[in-house]
């Protein structure tokens, strides 16, 4: 088997030679979006035409000339085209109702070719050369659009395809296909981080229009005693205020900045805080640690989870409409459960006593940043976040996922309270 396979290498013909480096190159190419992976995908296209047709795989011979003629209006869309909103073409998600039809089109073109393959030709393997022919036109239409899903598809479509070249012996096709899977993984995770870096480059644009436009009413929001714009968020000493009435209470938002371990919440809690001049209750936890100096025990969850309370309703008297919370008595819940498969009794009962008006869920989307005693690490990090999200969907509480810089989180944040006030 070893030998055959060396021997079938060394065989390989110079058009499939050729295929596989033009194929390499332009798939490299297009992950840096650039407009010259194009024509020498071209190339590549041309080589599969005669592979295609020597393997008797009729439908991913008639492919291969689809995707010259898409070829050329993938060239022309990168170097011309327009995206929905008018602007140049940018990579960005499969707007839904495309993606939809998509992937009806996969389901119907894999059927229809698939019969006409196994019914008119003598075409090895009909409804899987079919399927990876279908996927990769679809996948294609989508690299000319810049849509990242195109990167899904190809791997879909090159599995396929890795397996079927096996079969029939073209060892330098199996190794490209392998490349490519590579290489659109590669795609995938280059184009999403292309994707989140201009989103918030253009939340931070629209900040800075609003910004502008708040500076200009600036008389006018003095008059209304307004706050000010979160972009100015400078710490002011809280002037003194008297104890809420109960009728207040009754009004009273919590706010609980929550999430895993290394998330910004505390940065995020502290800003919010000085912003809107309220309280913030602490992490009871962290001084607890701190005190203790060892690993914890199940013995500690309740005088964590009944310092945890302690804080909350300590600074809830210094409160007149809002007050946060860095964490609540939620994370301790979450805390027993994953670390020590355990829960409160008591504890769920007094959290159903208290009305939190709203969760701001910090995602892991910061460096991770070692704090000895106190983290775990980064991978501890998503897993706690996943328990978090179940939490707040499984008891339906009212949330919101922050994410981005410390300056976006705070906008979102503020939006998100400001629309509860």
């Amino acid at each position: 088997m070893h030998e055959s396979f060396w021997n079938q290498l060394l065989a390989t013909s110079g058009v499939e030679w050729l295929g596989t480096l033009t194929g390499i190159t332009g798939v490299w190419l297009t992950i840096r979006e650039r407009a010259a992976a194009w024509p020498i995908l071209i190339v590549c296209y041309c080589c599969y035409v005669f592979i295609a047709l020597d393997a008797k795989l009729y439908a991913m011979m008639l492919s291969q000339g689809i995707f010259i003629v898409i070829s050329a209006y993938g060239w022309y869309e990168w170097v011309a085209g327009k995206s929905e909103d008018g602007d140049r073409l940018k990579i960005a998600h499969t707007p839904r109702p495309k993606l939809i039809l998509a992937i009806i089109v996969m389901i119907a073109g894999t059927a229809g070719f698939g019969s006409l393959l196994s019914s008119y030709t003598d075409s090895a393997h009909a409804y899987l050369d079919g399927f990876a022919t279908v996927c990769a036109f679809v996948a294609q239409w989508m690299l000319a659009r810049k849509y990242i899903e195109t990167w899904i598809c190809w791997v879909l479509s090159d599995i396929i395809f890795i397996g079927i070249f096996m079969v029939q012996g073209y060892w330098m096709s199996v190794f490209l296909f392998f490349v490519f899977i590579c290489l659109a993984l590669r795609g995938w995770r280059l184009w999403k981080r292309t994707i989140t870096q201009s989103s918030s480059a253009a939340l931070s644009s629209q900040l800075s229009a609003l910004s502008s436009q708040l500076s200009a009413l600036s008389p006018q929001l003095s008059a209304l005693k307004s706050p000010p714009h979160p972009s100015a968020l400078t710490p002011q000493p809280s002037p003194l205020k008297s104890p809420p009435q109960p009728s207040a209470l009754l009004q009273m938002k919590r706010i609980v900045i929550t999430g895993a371990e290394s998330t910004g919440k505390s940065t995020l809690a502290k800003a919010l805080s000085d912003y809107y001049a309220e309280p913030c209750s602490g992490e009871f936890v962290r001084s607890y640690v701190n005190s203790h100096q060892r690993e914890l025990k199940h013995s500690d969850l309740e005088p964590i989870a009944t310092g945890q309370l302690a804080l909350e309703d300590a600074e809830l008297e210094q409160a007149q409409r809002l007050i946060f919370h860095d964490t609540n008595i939620l994370s301790s819940m979450i805390y027993a459960q994953v670390y020590f498969d355990t829960a409160i009794k008591w504890l769920n009962h007094r959290f159903l006593e208290r009305d939190y008006s709203l969760y701001l869920l910090c995602m892991p989307d910061i460096p991770w940043q070692a704090d000895e005693g106190q983290r775990e690490s980064p991978a501890a990090r998503d897993d706690l976040h996943i328990h978090f999200k179940h939490q707040l969907d499984r008891r339906q509480l009212p949330y919101v996922e922050i994410h981005g810089s410390k300056q976006v989180r705070i906008i979102q944040a503020v939006r998100a309270i400001d629309a509860i006030l």
